[in-house]
């Protein structure tokens, strides 16, 4: 007899199918739940022994000189029993995050590898919990608590970015100032590469990532020049020896020394950055170059690379290239920015983060402005740029609310070469058939005003850079001083040592170089 018989209904299998679905159904749910529920408290446990555990969790994982993994302590095999499913949604991860960042240290440091590189480095996922991370993305570098005076100074010549955060937390432990200061010192001079990796900066008080910022600005000034002339590649390759021995001799970086009124070679010039139509800044102690073209002189393209140099480490890199090629625009930095103004037919404006490594577009410049034609600079925490239109106007960028205002007019029938910045005042620099002329506004009372003059005749372009309150006017007929003083401007009647060696076009800036006789430890 059925079950139906016996309930007196009549027998339906499609009835009797659905129930026993039903109840399937709600015994698989009950065991899904179950199961995610007991992983869950798994997960749960195995992050509090992390957390008990802390940064010693990657201890035996890494060693000084050798890269292999040490045998697994008996106390952490006892606690690692029934961690099984926390290791295989947590440890897993991590371990292919190590292997990721210990192969990219063997193709070699980042800043010495062309674009991505790094950034196949710096994208690795940091893990959820702080204390179980890649230092620096590198290799791990453990160093033993219990350590003397001679043991910690000794490591001060040993540090570079696998190990300086290890270090530098090692030294405050014991109150090693030397260890501390060293520490700093690497992250200082490979500041961009820190700044970039939140695992290594979001580790620093605000107060040591204000230290190292700072710390690249310490030292000496000096004047520098790039010498930015583009070899010609459509040249027969009969003239490649030439050519080779043209271009170590043509494209170089100098800086003049004061003291004694010469100049210096400093460095050569990468021949992927060398270019026409580029632009450069500097930003904490580093030299930006946005290429104009790329190719020979025949088949140039806009190009939207950018390269950074170091003068720190004497290392080339090449950063994120821009969203848009801008052949002649101007670069400019301002408040830890650099901004990419115009350029060949484009008005756009676009922003560099050092952090994130991208480029952003902001507000364009505004209507009726010609890209090319104009002169930028940053003042009072604003950019300024000159020219560009057939008004003359003076427009000014506020970052703050995105937004471009026209000034008053700067209305001038010479010709405007060069416009610098000095605390609240812009100087203007125009040539005529007399020489220049040089005008000054200031950025709160927004009034121009001729300051000085100088009678050069046949006067060719030049570019300009201040330093504290000298601004030097570079060109390869002359090197001139303009004493950017409050009250009296003027030129310094001194005439300065003409940089011979140079053929191309003049870009000076200001950088601080590092000491010769000091040893490099990084990178």
């Amino acid at each position: 007899m059925t079950i139906a018989e016996l309930l007196g209904m009549p027998f339906d299998m499609q009835l009797l199918g659905k129930l026993t679905l039903s109840v399937a159904t709600i015994l698989f749910v009950s065991l899904v739940f179950r199961f995610y529920n007991s992983r869950a408290q798994n997960r749960r446990r195995g992050r509090e022994r992390i957390q008990q555990r802390g940064v010693q969790a990657t201890r035996g994982t890494y060693s000084a000189c050798n890269t292999e993994q040490e045998p697994q302590s008996k106390a952490a095999k006892e606690e690692s029993d029934g961690e099984n499913h926390f290791q295989e949604s947590s440890e897993k991860p991590l371990q292919e995050s190590l292997k990721n960042a210990n192969s990219a240290l063997k193709r070699g440091p980042p800043e010495t590898m062309g674009l991505d590189s790094y950034s196949d480095i710096a994208n690795l996922e940091a893990p959820e919990e702080p204390q179980v991370e890649t230092v620096a993305r590198a290799k791990f570098l453990h160093f033993p608590e219990n350590m003397g005076n001679a043991e910690l100074e000794s490591l001060a010549g040993k540090l570079d970015l696998g190990n300086c955060l290890e270090a530098l937390t090692l030294a405050k432990k014991h109150g090693h100032t030397g260890l501390q200061q060293a520490a700093l010192r690497v992250m200082s001079d490979n500041y961009l590469q820190v700044l970039r990796d939140p695992g290594l900066f979001g580790w620093l008080k605000a107060g040591e990532r204000d230290q190292i910022q700072t710390q690249r600005m310490k030292g000496r000034k000096w004047l520098v020049v790039a010498d930015m002339d583009s070899p010609d590649w459509s040249r027969r390759p009969s003239q490649s020896m030439y050519l080779e021995s043209e271009s170590v001799k043509l494209s170089s970086i100098y800086y003049y020394d004061d003291y004694k009124d010469t100049w210096h070679l400093h460095t050569h010039i990468p021949q992927e950055v060398l270019s026409k139509g580029c632009a450069m800044c500097t930003m904490d102690n580093y030299l930006f170059i946005a290429v104009g073209f790329q190719g020979s002189d025949r088949e140039a393209t806009p190009s939207k690379k950018v390269y950074c140099y170091n003068p720190v480490t004497s290392i080339w890199s090449e950063i994120s290239p821009m969203n848009e090629a801008r052949p002649h625009c101007k670069l400019v930095a301002l408040q830890g920015y650099i901004y990419a103004i115009g350029g060949e037919c484009l008005s756009t404006v676009e922003r560099y983060d050092p952090r994130t490594n991208r480029w952003t577009f902001v507000a364009p410049l505004p209507n009726e402005t010609f890209a090319v034609a104009h002169k930028a600079t940053a003042c009072n925490g604003e950019l300024f740029v000159a020219g560009g239109t057939l008004r003359y106007t003076l427009l000014r960028y506020n970052p703050k609310t995105n937004t471009w205002r026209e000034n008053m007019t700067v209305g001038s029938k010479d010709k405007t070469t060069e416009m610098v910045a000095v605390r609240n005042f812009l100087y203007r620099f125009d040539v005529s058939p007399l020489g220049i002329s040089v005008y000054r506004f200031h950025a709160v009372a927004r009034l121009w005003y001729e300051c000085s003059s100088l009678r050069l005749p046949h006067c060719t372009a030049f570019q300009c850079v201040a330093m504290d309150n000298i601004i030097y006017c570079v060109s390869r007929q002359f090197t001139l001083r303009f004493l950017a003083d409050e009250v009296s401007p003027s030129f310094v009647a001194q005439d300065l040592k003409v940089l011979s060696p140079a053929k191309g076009i003049l870009f000076p800036f200001v950088l601080v170089l590092p000491d010769r006789t000091t040893q490099q430890t990084c990178v």
